[in-house]
């Protein structure tokens, strides 16, 4: 749960104004103290008491400037499974790839693509 900014401020206002201790002020406004200790020193770091951006997860695998030559290799190899795809995709760019991310990018990239399963498959 995001606690609003002007919450944020009114417990640092209050922490700096009225001395009073961490503790004192989760319980006041119904917050942890963790949080009040974050906030305090985010508004003695910075000044200000918003909340830090997102650091964005992971990158993909296959970035999206490599779509086009993703699909000429899937296109090339159409009867392959996806697994064999990434094993491929692998060899070639020295960048290992699961199937499942093999599967994904193919999906982001918009690329028309039947999964088929391998042929000796129970």
């Amino acid at each position: 749960m995001t606690i609003s900014k002007d919450m944020r401020e009114r417990v640092v206002q209050a922490y700096f104004e009225e001395g009073q201790t961490y503790q004192a002020l989760a319980t006041r406004f119904n917050v942890s103290t963790a949080s009040v200790c974050r906030w305090v020193n985010l508004k003695l770091k910075t000044g200000d008491v918003r909340p830090k951006p997102h650091g964005g997860g992971t990158p993909f695998k296959i970035a999206e400037e490599d779509y086009e030559a993703l699909r000429g290799f899937v296109e090339a190899r159409a009867e392959q499974t996806c697994q064999e795809l990434a094993e491929a995709w692998s060899r070639l760019n020295g960048v290992e790839i699961s199937a499942s991310s093999m599967y994904r990018a193919i999906r982001r990239a918009k690329i028309p693509f039947r999964q088929r399963p391998r042929a000796d498959a129970p």
